[in-house]
């Protein structure tokens, strides 16, 4: 093979693993920066999860989903135990790659959430956002993790910006 065709074989090898890359939809991030980037950090259970409307889109009829999060625990951000925290997500008739998707009512979850435009809360990085748990054990993204290394983050980030 002619060096010409090696280096022409090489640019394309390098292009297509490139425009692999660029089809990925998230990109985890460490846990430290998932805390840091967290207006909010709390633990607490799926109240309800309701049908809010529908929609169409190329993928189909899709479901406005409006869940309802009852908090238990605050680790970072001061959120009142008597208010809900609601999240709109969507539920398509096709599966679609990294959607949120809320455990059923009842399940305990981990939340990480940046505040978003009008008082909307969105959970960080997505999926990554949502750890349920499960027999004192954290599921998903969480899973391997500890609330209390969650909260070793919190005092470090904390300490560190005295």
């Amino acid at each position: 093979m002619s060096k010409k065709y090696q280096v022409l074989t090489l640019c394309l090898a390098f292009f297509l693993l490139l425009s692999v890359e660029s089809f990925s939809m998230i990109k985890t991030l460490p846990v430290a920066e998932l805390v840091s980037h967290s207006d909010y950090i709390v633990i607490g259970d799926v109240q309800k999860i309701e049908v809010d409307g529908t929609d169409s889109a190329k993928m189909g009829k899709i479901k406005l989903l409006r869940n309802e999060i009852i908090v238990k625990e605050s680790l970072k951000g001061a959120w009142p135990l008597d208010k809900p925290m609601i999240f709109r997500t969507i539920k398509a008739e096709r599966w679609i790659e990294d959607n949120v998707e809320f455990p059923f009512p009842g399940t305990q979850v981990v939340l990480f959430i940046k505040k978003g435009k009008s008082d909307s809360l969105n959970l960080v990085n997505g999926i990554q956002g949502l750890w349920p748990i499960q027999d004192g054990k954290l599921l998903r993204m969480g899973t391997g993790k500890t609330i209390e290394e969650i909260r070793a983050i919190i005092r470090s980030q904390t300490d560190s910006r005295k």
